[in-house]
């Protein structure tokens, strides 16, 4: 197949698995992975937990902020896009995203959440955080 990528054999001698059937067995196989793995960590413990970090919670849980907190986001977006990487926040934003999905592929859903809420700072408007943030919490209440 040259040096452009690599082909997966299925099903047999000369058939080859699409790459959506890959990505969607991928995909299966991380679901199934992620829900048994997650004993350590139940709803529960993740709601408790909640209560006193809002940042477990999407977009903050729309929480007031103290002062200290707003220091400490402005502090965090003026080191982001001090980077030369990021042309924009909506760049940085979409970044900080994909770390989210390294999270939450291991899976690491605090973690996870941690890096879909710093996305949200970055920039509120991109809704791939939506996405993002409901990803990160279904696989705690659907164990339940």
């Amino acid at each position: 197949m040259g040096t452009t990528g690599k082909v997966i054999k299925f099903d047999g001698p000369g058939r080859y698995m699409p790459l959506y059937k890959k990505t969607l067995i991928t995909s299966i196989f991380v679901s199934f992975l992620t829900t048994q793995t997650l004993s350590q960590y139940s709803f529960e413990q993740w709601e408790q937990d909640s209560k006193t970090n809002k940042a477990l919670l999407p977009r903050y849980g729309h929480l007031a902020k103290t002062q200290e907190e707003i220091q400490s986001d402005s502090d965090y977006i003026r080191q982001i896009m001090a980077l030369p990487q990021f042309k924009s926040r909506r760049e940085a934003s979409n970044h900080i995203i994909s770390l989210g999905f390294q999270y939450y592929y291991r899976p690491d859903f605090k973690t996870a959440m941690y890096r879909f809420n710093q996305a949200y700072l970055l920039d509120s408007t991109n809704t791939d955080i939506f996405w993002d943030t409901a990803l990160s919490t279904w696989p705690l209440v659907n164990m339940n």
